[in-house]
């Protein structure tokens, strides 16, 4: 019954009813507003749970939700910098009860800083017990990051070693660093502000800098170059400008800036550099001393040519070999011992080994030199001076041999040797001879020792050798002659004689018989015969051309090319026999190498086609090296040329598949991109560069971390990469990480990585094939955002099914039942009045209905809502159901086995659970056709395991049944459906002894759901 209000109640009803009716909207536009508000929302305990933040805050802190935040323990000081301690905001709020504009610095989920301002409030219980915190925080970190950039700017401005200037647009100077100062020769920056810029440079220079530099900058097009500054006391210094346009806020031009970089001493250095390498080319080239430089096997990388001269290889049997395939014996011994020494001490000095030549003869050589690091510590090759110390060697043994006495000295003197000493005014006298010169003249120096130089030599005056003599002494002057002929009754012949004075005012006189020079010029042609058989045994063609293009030398394959004529005999000129031309090579595509050499007096290297006399084509390499004259003018060149018709069709061949390679990465549909061991982009095809933003050109050879990772993540995947490379660490087959496009944007890319090794199994790279997976992601993420929506949804659905299940059975409990028992208790009231028997058995037919009522009502408010699976749990409410609604009222035998554990279980999946099982008993009840049954529940890995067991028809048939009969219930259908919401599981099996079991799993806390 209800009863009518005052005016005042019904307004006052009216008025919440309004309230309550927009409460929904309201809700929902704070929800908004908590969802998307760019400022962080949050509510804390005083001892660090996380009760409550909204998304700006959970992104603030690197978080992907809210349920991964909540696990983090404030209370943890690590997760704030030191400087901002939680300890101080719980003082001051504590204390204040609030604080506002607190300034603080938070650790988010990776490790970086959140520089944040704070506003927050203490709530508390009407006994002043704090309940809570709630806040809201702003993100700083922009702006403080700003501030310390700005802090840094400054500071590098100020200590820059290059000038920095700015000028406002009529070229007056407003701000000049140190550095600038220093150049432009001012005492203070003050000296500068002020001054036109146009002070400091030089007349020419001025006009260029207003004419065309500064319109062009006002244009909008920066200005860099090289360009001189005068100072105040007109000392010009070379430098480097960038000159560029300073914009104000309005985006209008505002000053002129220009970054300046002195190179005076660069530029002293860069030319200094160039002579030096000038220097040490020629000096590789014609050094006298020979050089070698082997790997860390101890094979031979380099050699010059002084080295293969000293030695009679040529180049190509020395380059790869062993440097001990090349030593005696002895010194391989010595080599093997020494060798590692000198890797790991970095020098070597004076050390001596005897080498083979190619003649078999024995040579000995002294070594100076060092070794050269990779990055790593480990030798990458050696530098070494040769020095042919054989003639050394035989005349240290000699000389041992001869210091027995002065006069085994002058013994081993090859020439005849007399000394004399002079008395003035004009005497020589004779003091003594060697053994040579007793042969040479067939005189006794000890019969003729103290004999006056014309006495000895009657005809010595006649022929004016007696005066040169006396001037040699007189002056200190030697004098020589490389053909005197000299004839005396005693002696006759043509010599070639040295006089040069000795201390204590004496005279040496060395002399040979001419018959010596004839020998030498014998000896000369036996070399030049030699050197021939030398050159004619490279397979190479090998001459020397004379300036006017004429052969002056040539091996047997310059003979060959000929025709079997003699080029040289037959006055034949170069292009004649490699061209069959009668013209010189003057196409770009042949460019001749006699006039390049003349041109810049060094050597040079091209390719030409040579034709033989058959029409014969060959690609050859060309080297060409000039031979200068006395006056340092190109006499002539030495020219060899090299067979490259295979390299050429190799390298054709090579050049083929790499475009054929490259096209076939080029229509992939992923990214590929191959690095060198040092992170460099060797390759990309074009999926990979169309992703990235950029062209080929713009990413091979650059640096791929620097430019395609984010600054985030980009020294974390360098070390890894430094690791793999290093082989220290397995490269990842499979990997996810972000790359940076040319754009900003940061794409989501899954690599397959694997690495390159060379011949020797190093590592010089990796190959890595990449997908963009970014929307993907996206459409995961999203997808598991639905999901975890559509759990709750789910779990909110059954808590209010069973609510309004709770709520049905108790209307029906309370009202129906209650009104059913009031009637049947009157009615066996009336029945037991005296009446006549038919009223009896008319009421007793009644009361028997209602009883029946009653209990067919109560069935279904147990049905509609177990009081046992809230009060006692889900083991106790499945036994009372099987006991009471399936026990004798059906012909299948339920058993029911428990394992006595007990469980947690939250409230939807408990109701969840219950109704599946009886859904499932149901199931074999009606569909089976069973004889028995068994409903197990027991606990297994943190999970409740339900099992229901039935040994009928089997799976199949009881499942093509179950899923066409979805008139109530669940159904096996709708478990399946919800089973996934819940983070459980069912599995349909047909055991080996027949029937069907059902297993549900199920997670027995709540945490355990997502």
């Amino acid at each position: 019954m209800h009863k009518s209000g005052t005016p005042d109640e019904t307004s006052s009803n009216a008025t919440f009813r309004l309230a309550e009716s927009r409460l929904p909207q309201s809700e929902g536009d704070l929800r908004a507003i908590f969802e998307h508000t760019a400022v962080g929302v949050y509510r804390t305990t005083a001892d660090g749970q996380v009760l409550m933040a909204n998304p700006a805050l959970v992104r603030m802190l690197g978080y992907k939700s809210f349920e991964e935040l909540r696990h983090r323990d404030l209370a943890d000081e690590s997760h704030y910098e030191p400087q901002y301690p939680r300890s101080a905001f719980l003082e001051r709020i504590e204390r204040d009860g609030e604080v506002r504009g607190l300034e603080s610095a938070w650790r988010r989920k990776d490790g970086g800083v959140l520089h944040a301002i704070e506003n927050a409030r203490a709530v508390r219980d009407p006994s002043g017990k704090t309940l809570y915190y709630e806040g809201t925080v702003e993100d700083i970190t922009a702006c403080k990051v700003a501030d310390e950039q700005l802090v840094i700017f400054k500071r590098f401005a100020d200590e820059s070693r290059q000038g920095l200037g700015m000028a406002d647009l009529a070229g007056n100077i407003v701000y000049c660093n140190d550095t600038l100062c220093r150049i432009l020769g001012e005492n203070t920056p003050c000296g500068a502000l002020g001054k036109n810029v146009l002070a400091y440079y030089r007349d020419k220079d001025r006009k260029r800098l207003h004419d065309e530099i500064l319109p062009q900058v006002l244009a909008g097009q920066p200005w860099a170059g090289e360009i001189p500054l005068v100072s105040v006391d007109g000392e010009v210094t070379t430098t480097i400008q960038s000159v560029f346009l300073l914009y104000d806020s309005a985006g209008k031009p505002a000053h002129f800036a220009n970054v300046i970089t002195d190179i005076t001493e660069q530029t002293r250095v860069r030319k200094a550099l160039e002579q030096d390498e000038e220097k040490f080319r020629l000096m590789y080239e014609r050094s006298p001393l020979g050089y070698q430089s082997l790997d860390a096997d101890g094979r031979f990388l380099e050699v010059n040519p002084a080295w293969l001269e000293m030695l009679g290889y040529r180049r190509e049997e020395i380059i790869g070999h062993w440097f001990g395939d090349f030593v005696t014996g002895p010194s391989v011994a010595l080599f093997q011992e020494r060798f590692p020494c000198f890797k790991a001490t970095g020098r070597v000095h004076g050390a001596q080994v005897e080498m083979i030549g190619k003649d078999r003869r024995v040579v000995s050589i002294e070594l100076d030199g060092r070794v050269e690091y990779h990055a790593d510590g480990t030798v990458r090759r050696t530098h070494c001076i040769v020095r042919d110390i054989t003639k050394q060697k035989q005349a240290e043994r000699a000389l041992r041999e001869s210091r027995r006495t002065a006069d085994d000295i002058v013994r081993t003197i090859p020439a005849g040797l007399f000394i004399y000493q002079f008395e003035p005014p004009d005497r020589l006298i004779l003091v003594s001879g060697n053994p040579e010169s007793e042969r040479l003249t067939g005189i006794r120096a000890e019969e003729w020792k103290g004999r006056e130089f014309n006495e000895i030599w009657p005809e010595a005056r006649q022929t004016g050798i007696t005066e040169k003599f006396l001037q040699v002494v007189k002056t200190g002057d030697a004098f020589e002659t490389e053909d005197l002929r000299y004839a005396d009754e005693r002696l006759t012949g043509a010599f070639r004689i040295r006089a040069f004075p000795l201390p204590e005012r004496r005279l040496a006189v060395a002399f040979e018989n001419i018959t010596g020079r004839k020998q030498a010029e014998e000896d000369r042609e036996r070399a030049r015969q030699f050197m021939q058989t030398v050159i004619d045994g490279f397979p190479e063609s090998l001459l020397v051309v004379n300036r006017d293009f004429t052969i002056a030398l040539a091996n047997r394959t310059v003979h060959e090319m000929a025709g079997g004529q003699d080029p040289v005999a037959a006055g034949l000129r170069c292009h004649e026999v490699s061209h069959n031309n009668d013209l010189p090579c003057q196409d770009e595509g042949h460019p001749c190498p006699l006039r390049a050499v003349i041109e810049t007096r060094s050597p040079v290297k091209v390719e030409h086609t040579h034709r033989d006399s058959a029409g014969q084509e060959t690609s050859v390499e060309v080297i060409a090296a000039p031979i200068l004259d006395e006056q340092g003018q190109v006499a002539q060149i030495i020219e060899s040329c090299r067979d490259i018709t295979g390299r050429k069709q190799a390298e054709a061949a090579l050049r083929q598949e790499r475009d054929r390679a490259q096209q076939y990465l080029d229509v992939a549909g992923v990214m590929f991109v191959v690095l060198d061991a040092h992170g460099k982009v060797v390759l990309i095809n074009r999926k990979g560069c169309e992703l990235l933003g950029y062209s080929s050109e713009e990413l091979v050879g650059g640096d791929w971390f620097q430019t395609c990772l984010p600054e985030n993540v980009r020294d974390r995947i360098r070390g890894a990469f430094d690791e793999i490379m290093a082989g220290r660490l397995e490269p990842y087959e499979r990997v996810e990480n972000v790359v940076l496009c040319k754009d900003g944007q940061q794409r989501l890319i899954g690599w397959h990585n694997t690495v390159l090794r060379d011949a020797r199994s190093r590592i010089v790279g990796t190959l890595s094939s990449g997908e963009d997976i970014t929307e993907r992601k996206r459409a995961e993420d999203q997808l598991n955002r639905n999901r975890e929506q559509l759990r709750s949804l789910v779990s909110q659905l059954t808590t209010t099914e069973e609510r309004e299940r709770k709520a049905l059975a108790g209307i029906l409990h309370d009202d129906l039942i209650q009104n059913l028992a009031l009637c049947k208790m009157r009615l066996d009231q009336a029945s037991a009045r005296d009446t006549d028997d038919e009223t009896n058995r008319l009421l007793r037919d009644i009361t028997d209905r209602i009883r029946e009522l009653i209990a067919s009502m109560r069935s279904l408010t147990f049905e509609l809502c177990s009081p046992v699976l809230y009060d006692i749990g889900l083991e106790a409410a499945v036994r009372d159901w099987l006991d009471h609604n399936v026990k004798g009222w059906h012909t299948v035998k339920f058993d029911y086995e428990d394992d006595g554990q007990a469980r947690g279980l939250a409230e939807d999946v408990r109701v969840f659970l219950f109704r599946a099982v009886r859904e499932l008993c149901s199931n074999v009840i009606k569909h089976a056709k069973a004889q028995h049954a068994t409903v197990s529940i027991q606990t297994q890995d943190e999970m409740i395991r339900i099992d229901v067991k039935d040994d009928g028809i089997g799976t199949a048939a009881s499942w093509k049944h179950a899923k066409g009969d979805e008139s109530g219930g669940l159904g096996l259908f709708g478990i399946r459906e919800r089973l996934d919401h819940f983070g459980a599981t069912m599995d349909i099996a047909s055991p080996p002894e027949g029937g069907t079991c059902i297993t549900l799993m199920a997670p027995l806390s709540d945490r355990d759901r997502v």
